[in-house]
């Protein structure tokens, strides 16, 4: 297998540990690489036929992907391998074992002590899911293991740090060897560019009412509550909300209990008036209209509500394109929406918090965020979904939709935006429900220079009519904001006319943006920034080859 740095500097780190411990990876990176990499490594340490491995997965579509990445990249056998899930009992005594998590819990602990090899490698995919509640018994083993056997673990996660882990994760499979981020992935150019653009939306009348009128009722709760209990006030908001459900339970006075009830009720009813904003269906809609026919798109919900609805109407725009996915679908119906997407027989796929983590769709490369998740490992697992690498300049990009003025946050890249390199773009737009028009007050100022300067040159009608076209489109991208050259390398690749006009109409942009900063003395507003090297993104170079458009 051919590694990334990153890979052998983590493997090195692993077997310098004594073949034990969690690895913090950036989805996408390789970790599945990584982990099939030290299968053989341990294995040609401890001999051939000395070593047994168990992976264990979260969720049984994993099972299909280190099936393949087993057979496929590794090389092994197909009776080599047993396969541990629901009704399906594998044999568990090959050399590879594949455990979904469901089924582990009763099984798991009663085949790493049956297991004649004296070698045992576990390998904990996505290893946050086992440190609490059932799942942790996949390591009752742990106290009855003879010594002279050696038990190895490998733990894999972008996200490793769970409830339980100090008591339950690190003992059983080992310290955080090795930590690998997003921003270390991009910089190496493991993971695509990409470009994030923020979407503002409003609430309804009817919604704004309902949100204020709980929030006031929640303000005042949360008031009566920290006169109770003042310590709850000094936590972060996933503890606080933890700490929230031990009063209802055990406090001794029943009216605090009660309190405690109400605040958790009211901040729940909120969440949900802004997770069901009506907007968000009309923007999805009034987005994927603007995008690339040919680009493959992904869109992520918090509710199968909002989801079921986006698909709806995403469906009606492209009929026979669109698939959803969902917990509470049958099995076989989202096992043929999975395949028809990497499949490209359809190129959009409605999703919910079933598809956050461990898929790999490496094809798709368009994110639309349409309702947010206050949890980083949500968050960092959706990223990895469409950040994975696209071949040579295609690049990656995200939508990231939140409601106005509400406790939704209005960023969803907090932890790269202050961070140099030119690995993404960023830009910030608002949404108006009545018009379906994308807004931008930076972008306005761009677009009016650029035509005032097509004007100067005598453009013909047709040709401001196009350019107007294009506008539109770019209006919900970050190609105005790229480099000149870039953009004249991409009007050289283009692949058909109308391709070709869009970006001769961003090169326009590029320069009417360029002539703005230069008489301005100024870099882009906090409406639309480019994270990067301002020398190299902005530099205006006096050898431009000069666009013009091709007739339709």
């Amino acid at each position: 297998m051919r590694l990334y740095e990153w890979q052998k500097e983590c493997l090195n780190a692993w077997t310098e540990n004594g073949f034990r411990g969690v690895v913090n990876v950036a989805t996408g990176a390789g970790k599945t690489v990584l982990a099939l990499a030290a299968a053989e490594t341990l294995g040609d340490a401890v001999g051939p036929g000395n070593l047994g491995v168990k992976i264990i997965v979260p969720r049984t579509f994993l099972v299909r992907q280190w099936y393949y990445a087993l057979t496929d990249v590794l090389g092994v056998p197909r009776d080599d391998i047993g396969i541990i899930m629901g009704s399906h009992r594998g044999k568990a005594d090959r050399g590879f074992t594949i455990y979904v998590i469901n089924s582990a819990r009763d099984l798991f602990s009663r085949h790493v002590l049956g297991d004649a090899r004296d070698n045992i490698l576990i390998i904990a995919d996505e290893c946050h899911h086992y440190g609490a509640g059932e799942n942790a018994r996949i390591f009752d083993f742990a106290g009855v293991f003879p010594p002279h056997r050696n038990c190895y673990a490998l733990g894999l996660s972008a996200t490793p740090y769970c409830r339980n882990y100090h008591e339950v994760i690190e003992p059983n499979i080992g310290p955080e060897i090795y930590r690998y981020t997003l921003a270390q992935a991009l910089d190496a150019d493991i993971l695509s560019r990409f470009s994030v653009i923020n979407v503002g939306l409003g609430f309804t009348a009817d919604e704004r009412a309902e949100y204020g009128e709980i929030s006031d009722k929640l303000a005042k709760s949360m008031s009566r509550l920290r006169e109770s209990c003042p310590r709850l006030f000094y936590r972060n908001n996933r503890r606080f909300f933890a700490e929230i459900d031990g009063v209802m339970k055990t406090h001794a006075n029943p009216d605090v209990r009660q309190l405690a009830r109400t605040v958790r009720f009211l901040a729940f009813r909120r969440k949900e008036v802004v997770h069901t904003a009506k907007s968000r269906a009309d923007c999805v809609a009034s987005l994927v209209k603007l995008i690339d026919e040919r680009s493959k798109i992904l869109i992520f919900g918090e509710r199968i509500e909002t989801a079921e609805e986006i698909h709806r109407r995403v469906k009606e725009l492209f009929p026979g394109k669109t698939g959803l996915y969902h917990s509470k679908q049958h099995e076989n119906v989202r096992k043929a929406a999975l395949r028809d997407f990497e499949n490209s027989e359809i190129r959009i796929l409605v999703s919910c918090k079933t598809l956050d983590e461990g898929l790999n769709v490496s094809h798709a490369d368009v994110g639309i965020i349409a309702s947010s998740t206050s949890g980083e490992r949500q968050r960092i697992q959706r990223l990895g979904r469409v950040l994975r690498k696209k071949e040579a300049g295609k690049q990656a990009r995200f939508y990231y939709l939140y409601v106005k003025d509400t406790m939704e946050e209005a960023a969803i890249f907090g932890d790269l935006s202050g961070k140099p390199g030119e690995n993404f773009l960023t830009a910030d737009l608002d949404y108006d429900g009545e018009s379906g028009e994308f807004t931008s007050d930076y972008y306005e100022e761009v677009k009016r220079t650029a035509i005032e300067n097509a004007l100067a040159k005598s453009w013909s009608g047709p040709e401001i009519a196009e350019a107007l076209r294009n506008m539109k489109i770019g209006s919900v991208s970050c190609d105005w904001l790229t480099d000149e050259r870039d953009c004249v390398a991409k009007i050289k690749e283009s692949r058909d006319k109308r391709e070709r006009n869009y970006f001769v109409t961003m090169l326009c942009l590029i320069r009417a943006r360029l002539s703005l900063e230069a008489v301005q003395y100024i870099t882009p507003n906090a409406t639309a920034s480019f994270h990067g090297n301002s020398k190299t993104a902005f530099r205006c170079h006096p050898e431009r080859s000069e666009g013009s458009f091709t007739s339709m």
